[in-house]
């Protein structure tokens, strides 16, 4: 048991080593001796744990992101303004994980994240529907995609609002559009 418990608290350090860095230098800049030097353990503690630095990357987003994100039918809007909130306090690290040339798999994990939000939501407002997985999955898809993009060109300084102003275009957006994809789907 201790050694699970210093295990993990390793992998916070390392991972708290690589937001600190990520703040200032860019993620394919950062070495795993800067992690490491940063945080006083070895190489060898450092791939005890990780495959690389992007595995790293990942594990933190999901650690930071597991109590932001809840599958709750009806929360989709709460959960999707947490989220905001969270990549605009951590924009840098944001944007330095998802402009790497591994910035795909960060913005995997951001978009698992949406779309699972997404399809809790549509699973919800289907219950009495005769749509199929398939449509459902569909439709959650081109929420998702659009979402994400929307929050990447927020981040970068493409779309200029608040966090609150793009939260609401989401919310009327897909509050105002969901029910009549769901019935046109459902003819």
């Amino acid at each position: 048991m201790a050694s699970s418990v210093l295990n993990h608290q390793t992998k916070m350090l390392l991972v708290s080593a690589l937001k600190s860095l990520m703040k200032t230098i860019k993620l394919d800049r950062v070495t795993i001796s800067d992690i490491t030097k940063a945080c006083g353990v070895s190489r060898r503690a450092f791939y005890y744990h990780f495959e690389d630095i992007y595995e790293a990357a990942i594990w933190m987003f999901e650690q930071d992101l597991g109590g932001v994100i809840t599958l709750s039918d009806h929360q989709w809007s709460i959960n999707i303004g947490e989220l905001l909130e969270y990549v605009e306090s951590n924009k840098v690290i944001c944007l330095n994980a998802i402009r790497s040339s591994q910035g795909y798999r960060i913005e995997e994990l951001f978009y698992a994240k949406i779309k699972g939000c997404m399809a809790s939501y549509l699973l919800s407002l289907c219950k009495r529907s005769s749509l199929e997985i398939k449509n459902i999955e569909l439709i959650s898809d081109c929420y998702t995609i659009s979402m994400l993009a929307i929050i990447k060109s927020w981040l970068d300084g493409t779309i200029s609002c608040s966090r609150e102003e793009l939260l609401s275009l989401f919310e009327q957006t897909i509050e105002g559009s969901v029910a009549s994809v769901i019935e046109s789907f459902d003819k």
